[in-house]
């Protein structure tokens, strides 16, 4: 998901989303290396049921693993956990949480599908007025050649359908009740990969979009916090096939963003689908 063009550059993460936690001040030894202990294996508990079911069968495969938190983000007080279904988030903000939209075994296979059969690029964007290299791939897919899209600088030009993305696209469709016409890709090689915080309220989605989002490979913390009050955050783990929807008054009343985790190694993509109503040489 992608930071306005109005903005013309991504927002950046505030410096505390990105660290870790520090060990509290304390003389007491056996506190300390209870703390470390927490610290090295994270939490089960703070997991959607799916997902905790899933660590606590046994399994320890890699696939298994990656469905841990990323950091121990939730135990800060002003983090909340997302819920798997509707998570209501008031003022008519509304978001779709469901961690096992595809069944893992299908999720790894569309991954692989996708990582190799999709021409990815890495795009040189502006930031602060200055050129960069965006920090991950994409590739964007339309309904049709017009419907370009443009953000920090950069203007992206569609490609067809492919036939693994559109059987992603029917199934985010069914889970959001509408329907998209076009969809941005990021491919997040490893940890160091992330997108800043900034929210999709671009002209030519209209008032209000939808947008709904499939996560497969890695899992990565998919954070909010509200405008208004920007200490109120969730988190919602997203990768080995889950879909979120964002509705209503998201895009006005909150921010999102994949911040970096340095503990993840492995690559995560995201599709990020949504419905242009008004064209870019429309809406300017």
């Amino acid at each position: 998901m992608t930071a306005s063009p109005s903005s013309n550059r991504e927002l950046t993460a505030p410096p505390s989303s990105n660290r870790e936690l520090t060990a509290p001040p304390s003389s007491n030894r056996e506190q300390m290396k209870e703390f470390s202990k927490k610290r090295s294996r994270g939490s089960f508990e703070s997991l959607p049921s799916a997902c905790e079911a899933s660590l606590k069968s046994g399994s320890t495969s890699k696939s298994d693993r990656l469905l841990k938190p990323t950091e121990h983000r939730l135990e800060k007080p002003n983090v909340k956990e997302g819920q798997v279904g509707l998570n209501d988030l008031g003022e008519g903000a509304h978001v779709i949480y469901v961690p096992d939209a595809f069944e893992r075994e299908r999720s790894k296979e569309l991954f692989h599908r996708l990582s190799s059969g999709i021409p990815w690029e890495q795009k040189e964007i502006r930031m602060m007025g200055r050129p960069i290299l965006q920090p991950r791939l994409i590739a964007y897919m339309a309904d049709d050649p017009s419907m370009t899209y443009t953000y920090s600088g950069s203007t992206l030009h569609p490609t067809g359908w492919t036939d693994d993305v559109l059987k992603i696209k029917k199934k985010i469709e069914e889970v959001a009740g509408v329907t998209f016409n076009s969809c941005l890709l990021n491919h997040y090689r490893n940890g160091q990969d992330h997108l800043s915080w900034h929210s999709d309220n671009e002209r030519l989605y209209g008032p209000s979009p939808t947008i709904g989002s499939v996560s497969l490979g890695a899992t990565r913390d998919f954070m909010m916090k509200s405008i208004l009050d920007p200490p109120e955050k969730y988190c919602f783990p997203l990768g080995g096939g889950a879909a979120l929807v964002m509705r209503g008054t998201v895009q006005d009343r909150w921010l999102h963003c994949v911040p970096k985790r340095a503990r993840v190694k492995d690559a995560r993509i995201n599709l990020t689908f949504r419905s242009i109503i008004c064209a870019e040489k429309a809406a300017h």
